[in-house]
């Protein structure tokens, strides 16, 4: 605003400057029947608690709600609840009638929420839910949707709970949706996540008790999420015998008796490339007996 100087030395100048309303807008590009959403109305040059007034149209010009508020900082921003039976957009007029003001908003789009339910973690094959999960093998994720808006995606996340209640996300990506159904195929990769697992010392001094790690789904679009039942992982004791002149050598063959801390045991046959992949079903020292393979170590 350009105002010039007409004052002189030893008076009081004073300045008119016009209140006006700077801006009016919604938080958000698109708002859903009955759920809550936020606008912002923006002055310069208006008093402090000046009245603020709005009323909520409709697609076709129909009252939808009114409110009331006060001028803050310049700045007035507040929260509206959506009719669950509006038609067609939504819009609002602002106005201070302290200061003969008034504007429009721009139009929001009003879209039914998306609808999403029996979310489930399957096997790869089958549309059967497994009863633990094994790294590095594929499954499906899958969930009941509707109302998924053009050019919307359907997100799949998998998360790890912790004993403590902590959440730690795993894995992510995109749904394909086809006759109501969002699907994903992924390959689980947890990898080697056993850093906070408590020796069995540390675990009988603080009180712990040991589980098999637990992962979820959750499938989302546009902030409407369902979780799939929790499914534990199984978790597995590794062992490879390998020679510099042949890979697995001489171990080939050779039988690898094993003991759980619960004195169960079993014996494992060396296949040919070697690996020994043992399921570790409880917590605690398992005693591998190397005494078939002793001479060739």
């Amino acid at each position: 605003m350009n105002t010039k100087f007409s004052g002189k030395t030893g008076q009081t100048l004073e300045i008119s400057l016009d209140s006006r309303i700077a801006s009016v807008f919604w938080d958000s590009a698109l708002a859903h029947p009955g759920k809550p959403v936020t606008f912002t109305v923006q002055t310069q040059f208006v008093r402090d608690q000046s009245d603020i007034r709005f009323t909520f149209r409709d697609g076709g010009g129909s009252t939808v709600g009114k409110s009331q508020g006060r001028i803050v900082q310049g700045m007035h921003r507040q929260t509206f609840l959506v009719p669950a039976d509006i038609e067609g957009p939504l819009s609002f007029e602002v106005e201070l009638p302290d200061h003969g003001l008034s504007a429009r908003s721009a139009v929001l789009r009003v879209e039914t929420p998306p609808r999403i339910t029996e979310a489930k973690i399957l096997s790869a094959t089958e549309d059967t839910v497994p009863e633990l999960l094994d790294d590095g093998m594929e499954y499906r994720i899958q969930a009941k949707v509707a109302n998924i808006p053009p050019r919307r995606h359907v997100v799949w996340t998998l998360c790890e709970q912790d004993e403590k209640g902590r959440v730690h996300r795993v894995q992510k990506g995109r749904c394909t949706v086809q006759n109501g159904v969002a699907e994903a195929k992924f390959r689980l990769d947890f990898g080697p996540r056993s850093a906070g697992i408590p020796s069995a010392e540390e675990a009988q001094r603080l009180q712990m008790t040991y589980r098999n790690p637990m992962v979820y789904a959750t499938v989302g679009c546009l902030g409407v999420e369902a979780d799939a039942p929790s499914i534990a992982i199984r978790q597995k004791m590794v062992l490879r015998f390998w020679s510099r002149e042949n890979f697995a050598g001489p171990f080939e063959g050779k039988s690898i008796p094993i003991t759980a801390p619960d004195g169960a045991a079993a014996t494992e046959t060396i296949p040919q490339d070697g690996v020994v992949v043992v399921e570790v079903s409880i917590p605690g020292i398992y005693t591998v007996d190397l005494t078939d393979v002793a001479e060739l170590i």
